[in-house]
């Protein structure tokens, strides 16, 4: 019996193995984008696909994040994001024979957890019993990342069917008006790829939506600008600037990535860039913005309702913010506290 499961686990594995060719954007049928761009886009889906593999095909967990932590720093955490997905889509198979999932965020993806929940959107997209009721697999979690699993949906369906997802800005039947806020983000992040980090494609897709969607679609270009990378400050620049109306929502997004990053101690220069762009101040002072928030709501909550109350502050903040960014471009002076500006210490 136990040589026949053998037998039959690898032949799912061969099964649900992913080519790294499925990240080019050739295979993708993505329009090309800037040299550099779509390179290191592209590169982020390998990342993620060697992570999914290995998730696969190791024979242990403890085995797995060893060779995961091998990994750059830069593209780790989307590699843990690959093994979220694989290892929640075999324990869904397999259950309950296998945990796995639940022992990689207890173990090495710890640090990653973020990149972990947003894996297992994928694997939901994956498995129609878990598409057709989403609710019954957020139930299985009882932490405020849980919502993050509606963004890794939201991700997948951008990325694999762009035409549905973007062009004729569909969302699932099986999702509520609120987890489609939730899902939307996710779409947002896919944006930012399927237009190969380009600022004015990106901003033209989004303009495709109803006005009630766009807002959150803004957090996740914010979130994938800032996490994944791809354009230099004069980009970024020119993305706040086509996002006027949002600003608050791309700097959300753009701070949920900076926080990912720090959690991770997988930050990089480019994430400095973008949050002092995005979000008016370095990396760290955003990624803090996102824990304040967190203690202003003062709820252990793990509800959708405790989910969008901390990004609603996180919002808050950021609007005020910018609004006293406006009175000092009109004359104002404001305090330069270790040479650069930090939100809520102007004089």
């Amino acid at each position: 019996m136990k040589r026949l499961l053998t037998v039959i686990e690898s032949g799912l594995n061969r099964l649900f193995s992913i080519s790294e060719l499925e990240a080019t954007f050739r295979k993708r049928g993505f329009q090309e984008a800037e040299k550099g761009a779509q390179q290191r886009l592209e590169n982020i889906g390998v990342a993620f696909i060697r992570g999914y593999n290995l998730g696969l095909t190791s024979k242990s967990v403890v085995d797995l994040c060893r060779v995961l932590d091998q990994i750059g720093h830069e593209q780790r955490g989307f590699s843990y994001e690959g093994a979220s997905m694989s290892l929640a889509l075999t324990d869904s198979i397999w259950y309950p024979r296998t945990a796995r999932w639940r022992e990689l965020l207890e173990g090495g993806g710890s640090r990653h957890k973020y990149m972990v929940y947003v894996g297992v959107g994928w694997a939901l997209a994956r498995l129609p019993w878990m598409r057709r009721c989403p609710s019954s697999v957020l139930s299985m979690h009882e932490c405020l990342e849980k919502w993050l699993i509606l963004d890794g949906y939201g991700f997948h369906e951008g990325y694999f069917r762009p035409f549905r997802t973007i062009s004729k800005a569909q969302a699932p039947r099986s999702l509520g008006a609120a987890e489609v806020k939730i899902f939307d983000q996710g779409v947002g992040r896919s944006i930012w790829f399927v237009c190969g980090a380009d600022v004015h494609r990106a901003a033209l897709a989004i303009r495709g939506f109803d006005e009630a969607r766009r807002a959150d679609l803004w957090s996740g270009v914010g979130l994938a600008a800032t996490y994944a990378g791809g354009v230099a400050r004069n980009g970024l620049i020119n993305l706040r600037r086509l996002a006027a109306g949002y600003e608050e929502h791309l700097a959300q997004g753009s701070a949920f990535a900076a926080k990912a990053r720090l959690f991770a101690k997988s930050d990089v220069s480019t994430t400095d860039t973008a949050t002092e762009v995005l979000c008016g101040c370095p990396s760290r002072d955003a990624a803090g913005v996102t824990e304040k928030a967190l203690e202003t709501i003062a709820s252990g909550g793990t509800s959708h309702d405790t989910y969008e109350k901390w990004r609603t502050e996180i919002r808050s903040v950021f609007r005020s913010s910018f609004a006293r960014e406006a009175l000092l471009e009109s004359g104002w002076h404001y305090a330069v506290i270790g040479g650069s500006r930090r939100i809520g210490e102007f004089a």
